[in-house]
């Protein structure tokens, strides 16, 4: 598998390049309002003009999407980083937009999720495979790369963290997780 980190510029530049929208993204822009917000895994940025600069900021593991967002996004802020590597910084709301599914482990999910939940006060998480299933699987997808990527399909309930309260939502097939602890 090759990680997302390790795009070619030409991946970088197809990735996510298609106009059209999913509506949840505007139903998780709505749901931030004017908090500050924290983007995880915000890929080449396409969702920024929901946000102003001052309350918005992006991570990816992709130097190359990182270069995309900040060339196409003049006056945002973005960093390539891991989730995994994202400090505290106060932000009251986290977005995560099909990031989960995407990881070739479930222990590398967890640690990512759960480390997301540190980052701000309310996490909001979009599947597009939700872990509603009773076994892990495991899928190939193409996407906009050059080799495939993973889809993962998680155990129903391998995200249960005590104290944490996750509150399920559907937009258009894609499922919405509001946590907070």
């Amino acid at each position: 598998m090759k990680p997302f980190s390790t795009m070619t510029e030409g991946e970088a530049e197809r990735f996510m390049s298609s106009k059209e929208r999913h509506r949840v993204y505007a139903v998780m822009a709505r749901m931030v309002g004017s908090a500050s917000v924290i983007d995880l895994g915000c890929g080449r940025g396409i969702q920024v003009g929901r946000y102003t600069q001052d309350q918005y900021y992006g991570v990816d593991a992709s130097p190359e999407l990182i270069k995309l967002a900040r060339r196409d996004n003049p006056g945002y802020k973005f960093d390539v980083l891991g989730i995994e590597d994202v400090m505290p910084m106060g932000h009251e709301f986290g977005i995560m937009k099909s990031v989960l599914e995407h990881q070739p482990a479930l222990e590398d999910a967890i640690a990512i999720y759960e480390h997301s939940l540190t980052l701000c006060g309310t996490l909001i998480v979009s599947w597009h495979t939700p872990p509603v299933y009773d076994t892990t699987t495991i899928m190939r997808v193409k996407a906009e790369l050059d080799e495939p990527i993973f889809q993962n399909h998680y155990r129903e309930g391998s995200f249960e963290v005590p104290g944490v309260q996750v509150k399920t939502s559907h937009v258009d097939g894609v499922t919405l997780w509001t946590v907070s602890s």
